[in-house]
Parts: structure tokens; sequence; C-alpha cells
């Protein structure tokens, strides 16, 4: 997994020589923290070395400044370019189409190499942190596609080996999950271990078999299943509150129901037929994904039913 170089926490210079060198010793012991998670390399939008600190004083002035050798080593051995990974057509599809800006700290948004890649990827961003505006865990984003109207989103980051600890229970499960998913046979074959608080239908099943290791597909589902097993595994009485999830979610019209009730009727594991209705809803670039569930009231569960393009559903 990568992480992705913020170049904007570099937007201005270091105070001093003194803090360069701190600050570029917490950056990459941040890293080598990160490699805990499964994170192996971290893109930059250009050479590492060429990077300015100081006017007149980039990376590679400072390595031979000092002979930091055991940082120019490690340093090495986890940079690549680009930003993103163009072997990946379907990061390559989306780069063509999205639009990602960042908020700064006078409420105007910029446009950050690293920062859609990490939206991309849905992996993070690591920056420097002389400037406190970058020392936050979350950044506010707005992501558009074909120039259709933005939607305000949320960008994860890390700026020192503390602040990993800082990241939200949700995408420590993701982050973890990640590192370990080394098949999606495996990963279907562990549902029942990973959300024990969610039931899976044979045909959502098939569903994420149909679903590559690096579909970006996968890094948005597994979100949504984390939150869904998170949720369900506080209700313990009265009807499922779906409006507290936090998420896009709702019920579809009993109109829509009625005409699509054959595609949305699916075999439940307990051997009971369920139309489905309750869906969660999210984009990937111009495709608008789906996740069918249904609360069951007897054993405080969710029933997953249909995982795929509302299409599938009647839409």
């Amino acid at each position: 997994m990568d992480a992705h170089f913020n170049e904007l926490s570099l937007k201005t210079y270091f105070p001093s020589k003194e803090n360069v060198t701190e600050s570029i010793k917490t950056f990459l012991e941040t890293f080598k923290r990160l490699k805990n998670y499964g994170f192996s390399r971290l893109r930059f939008d250009k050479d590492f070395f060429e990077l300015f600190l100081l006017e007149n004083y980039s990376v590679k002035d400072w390595l031979y400044d000092g002979r930091q050798d055991n940082y120019k080593t490690l340093l090495l051995g986890i940079r690549t370019r680009p930003f993103i990974d163009d072997d990946r057509d379907d990061l390559l599809a989306e780069f063509a189409k999205t639009k990602v800006v960042i908020k700064l700290q006078d409420e105007s948004y910029v446009e950050g190499l690293g920062v859609l890649g990490a939206y991309l990827s849905q992996s993070l961003t690591i920056g420097f942190f002389h400037d406190k505006y970058w020392m936050q865990n979350t950044f506010p984003i707005k992501v558009s596609i074909d120039d259709q109207e933005s939607k305000e989103e949320k960008i994860n980051n890390v700026y020192s080996p503390e602040s990993i600890d800082s990241i939200d229970s949700e995408t420590v499960v993701y982050l973890g999950l990640k590192k370990e998913i080394t098949s999606i046979i495996s990963f279907v074959e562990l549902l029942g271990t990973n959300f024990p608080s969610l039931l899976f239908c044979e045909n959502a099943r098939n569903q994420i078999l149909n679903i590559g290791i690096g579909d970006r597909r996968l890094n948005g589902l597994l979100k949504k299943l984390i939150r869904l097993n998170i949720h369900a595994s506080h209700w313990s009485n009265g009807a499922y509150d779906f409006k507290s999830l936090g998420i896009d979610c709702s019920p579809d019209t009993p109109d829509r129901i009625n005409k699509s009730k054959e595609k949305r009727t699916f075999l439940c594991p307990d051997g009971n037929h369920r139309t489905f209705s309750l869906h969660c809803k999210w984009s990937i670039g111009s495709d608008e994904v789906r996740l069918y569930f249904y609360p069951d009231p007897d054993i405080k569960k969710l029933i997953v039913g249909y995982i795929g393009n509302k299409s599938g559903m009647g839409f």
C-alpha cells in the first residue's frame, strides 16, 4: 500500500536549517511507523531530493550538509513516482476526470497532487509539520467528477509517529484489513470473522468475488462494511436507526420496490427470502454504487444482500 506526500506542507519554507533536520527526521520516522499498517512506499509528484526546504536549499543539500547517510538510504528505499500508480488503468481513467481541492487555513481551496493521489487510491497523505496547519489528521476536500458539482469529503493525514495513534478507529480497522487481504477469496471466507455484526447473502458474496484486490470499489466497500458493522454492534433494542449511521443511507420508495421486487429479493443465510430496500450509496467516478442491507430485529444484525451498480436494482 502506498502513502502520498502532501507537497502543500512545503508551501512555506522552513524557519531555519535546524527546523529542517528535526522535521525531516520526524517525517521519516512517521513513515517507518506507517509500515506497521502495511505501507511500503511513499509517492511523490517529483523527485524528493529536489524539493526546496529553504530558499536555494533542497533536500539534497540537507543530505550532503550533514552526510545523513542513514536517512538517505531510507528515502531511496521508500520513495516512488509518479504520484499515482500509472500501472493501474482504473486510476489513470479516474485521474483524467477527477478534480480534488483541499481547504487551506485562509478558507481558500487549492489543488494538490498528493491529495489527489491519496483520494484516488483511498489512502492517506503524509507531510511536514513545521506549519501548524498541517498538524491535523483530516482535512476537508472538495471532489468533482467530469466538471459536475463538487461534493465535500475528507482526506486522512499523518505528520508525526504520534499522530498515527490519533487516527479514528474506523480508519485503523480499514488499514489493518487492507494489510491482511491477500486474495479476494480469502477475504470473502473471513467476512464473518471481520464483520461479526453482518451476515451476507450468497448474492452479495458472489458480487464481492468479482471485485479485484486492486479495484477501487473494494476500498469504498471496506469502509462501508466497517461503518455498518460497528454501528450494528451497538444495536440492542428497538428498530434499527439507519439515520444515525452518518453516511448516505435511505430506503427506496414503495413504488420502486413494487416495480423491481424480483431484482431485490434474495435468499438469506437463514433460508428465507427477503426483499431489500434500505441501502447506502456512494460514487466511484461516474459509477453509482449501492449496498443493500436488511436489519434483522430478531438477531440484531444486518443482512447484506446486494453490492453493485444501482442499475442492478431496477434504477
